[in-house]
């Protein structure tokens, strides 16, 4: 199955692949892939965790503990490092839906202050455990434009004095699905908001292309 939970990055680092799930000193689960993503703050991270375990039958339905598996179940998993508690998002698999590709996306944001504008150099990823999740190519950057009403009633579009837009390539872990793209678990789609933890800054941009 596959487990989604939100965790510290402590308590994400201490998790990997192949680590056993103990009940009373009984092995009842084993850990087999730990994927680990950013989210908007940067001391949390989503976790998706391929898990084998051993359940119990009731007729045709199986349970791991008071939990009935399906998916949507919350699911609570006594590791070496805490209680993880998580949402079963796969049955019957360890694997997230889809087969594993990259794209390159291109992705905007719009009216941000000069400071996070000159913040997003190309070069940056967000990464975790050696695996890297993205990778910026290319940023561009050019003042971003406010609209007036000019005193005679018309409408003009005129260069902001300060903030900045900036658009960006992006190359993407994701996983193509039947029904489309995923990135962090979310199908990529045009105005989609993704979240990039790149290190030194969090950005949250909008894609615009590339994710088909």
């Amino acid at each position: 199955m596959v487990v989604r939970a939100n965790l510290s990055e402590t308590d994400a680092r201490r998790l990997s692949a192949g680590q056993p799930i103990r009940v009373q000193g009984r092995e009842v689960a084993t850990i087999e892939s730990v994927t680990v993503y950013g989210t908007r703050n940067p001391d949390k991270k989503t976790v998706f965790l391929g898990v084998t375990l051993q359940s119990v039958a009731y007729g045709e339905q199986q349970a791991f503990g008071e939990t009935t598996i399906r998916p949507g179940a919350t699911l609570s998993l006594p590791t070496d490092t805490g209680l993880i508690k998580g949402r079963l998002t796969r049955v019957g698999t360890t694997t997230q839906r889809g087969q594993s590709a990259t794209r390159d996306v291109r992705l905007q944001l719009s009216n941000v202050s000069p400071l996070l504008a000159d913040s997003v150099s190309p070069g940056m990823t967000e990464s975790f455990g050696g695996e890297t999740v993205a990778r910026v190519s290319t940023v561009q950057r050019e003042n971003a434009t406010v609209v007036t009403r000019g005193q005679d009633g018309e409408i003009y579009e005129r260069a902001h004095p300060i903030n900045r837009d900036v658009t960006l390539t992006a190359n993407l872990s994701v996983r193509e699905t039947e029904t489309g793209v995923t990135f962090k678990g979310q199908t990529l789609q045009q105005g989609r908001v993704v979240t990039l933890d790149l290190g030194t800054v969090t950005i949250r941009a909008t894609v615009i292309s590339g994710y088909r």
